[in-house]
Parts: structure tokens; C-alpha cells; sequence
């Protein structure tokens, strides 16, 4: 038999920052996206209830599609011909035009009371839209104020199988095998021999099967 217990050191886990951001033009040819802020995730799952004979019997969870927000202070020069602008010449870009989708992923942080990181989690998200919101331009005055750029996110599910379609995927450092985590971060960062890239869903699949 086992009594709970309550706020033991080891178990009080929270997640907190985010790093090693890097964009992906299609599944290939990863850089690095220095200055990014923060992204915010929302799966929009929707319940829909359901009744009979005037009595509520059940909750219809509807899976929705995955969306976001990113905010950074900056951006890789390759986000450029993805988010709408054309180069004309070299130096010389258009607004108005197609926006393409990339491939992302960027990692967050696990902690406890007793240790500020025993692990951390790699996020990833194929097949997505970063579509600029509104940028406010201000004067400069006597203190540096940097700009901070947004992108609505939105995405494509991949076929998965076994599973329903999705675009956004979670590795965890602390459960997964150490020697799986290795390749996969050797794919995702790149190393002396090997371009950084995005692991197709299927060979995805194939690491941690």
C-alpha cells in the first residue's frame, strides 16, 4: 500500500525558458534563430456537450488544429522570403507576396526546488505559416528600446501512424533514450560532418519505435 504525499522536493517540477531555436526551410538546411522571445502554443480542442432527454450524458471533445504566436527581437535572414517579402535585387524586397511554410523547434527547460534543470523538452512543428502581425515603429529617444516582432502560426498535420494527423511534436529529455535524444539532436543542430535539419515524421517514427 502507498500514502500520498505532498510537496516533496523532487516532485514540485516547473518548466521555464526557451533556447536553441532554429528554422527549418522545409525539413532542410537549419539556422539558428537568435533574439527569439518566446512562442505561445494552443492545440484549440473545443467540447461540445451532448444531451438526451433534456440531461447532459457526455462532453464531445473535438481535437482542434494546431496555432501560436511568436515573438522575437529579431529573425534569420532566410524567414524573409517565407513571411511575405520579395527580393527584387540584393537589398531590395517587396511586400505583398505568397508566405511558404518552414519547419521549427526550440527547447524549453524542466526544473525542480531542489535543481533549476534535470531536464528539458524539445519542441517541434512541421509545415507552418508564420504570418507577420502588426509592427509599431517609435521614435528612438535617449534609451535603446528594441522593436520586437509577432507572427500568428498556423500549421498542417502530418499523418502519423496509429495516431491522428499532427504538426507539433514533444521530446522529453528525462524518458526518451539517451542514445535517441543524441541522434535526434545531431539531426535537428547539425555536427562537423552533417547539415542541421528536420527529421521527416516518419523517420521521426523510426528513432523512437
Amino acid at each position: 500500500m502507498a500514502v500520498i504525499t505532498w510537496d516533496e522536493a523532487d516532485n514540485r517540477l516547473y518548466e521555464e525558458g526557451v533556447d536553441r531555436a532554429v528554422l527549418y526551410r522545409s525539413i532542410v538546411n537549419g539556422v539558428p534563430w537568435n533574439g527569439f522571445v518566446s512562442f505561445s502554443e494552443n492545440t484549440n480542442h473545443s467540447v461540445s456537450p451532448v444531451h438526451f432527454d433534456s440531461r447532459k450524458i457526455n462532453d464531445l471533445v473535438i481535437p482542434g488544429d494546431f496555432s501560436g504566436s511568436l515573438e522575437a527581437f529579431t529573425f534569420p535572414d532566410e524567414l524573409i522570403a517565407f513571411q511575405g517579402l520579395g527580393e527584387m535585387q540584393p537589398g531590395l524586397y517587396m511586400s505583398q507576396q505568397s508566405i511558404s511554410r518552414i519547419g521549427l523547434s526550440y527547447r524549453t527547460f524542466i526544473g525542480n526546488s531542489l535543481e533549476p534543470e534535470i531536464g528539458y523538452k524539445i519542441h517541434l512543428l512541421y509545415n507552418a505559416l508564420l504570418n507577420p502581425s502588426e509592427t509599431t515603429r517609435v521614435s528612438r529617444g535617449e534609451t535603446v528600446d528594441p522593436l520586437s516582432f509577432t507572427w500568428d502560426v498556423s500549421a498542417i498535420p502530418v499523418e502519423v501512424p496509429g495516431f491522428r494527423p499532427s504538426s507539433y511534436f514533444i521530446i522529453d529529455s528525462r524518458t526518451i533514450d539517451s542514445d535517441v535524444l543524441e541522434d535526434l539532436e545531431t539531426m535537428l543542430y547539425g555536427s562537423v560532418s552533417t547539415n542541421p535539419r528536420l527529421p521527416t515524421e516518419s523517420e521521426l517514427a523510426d528513432l523512437v519505435i
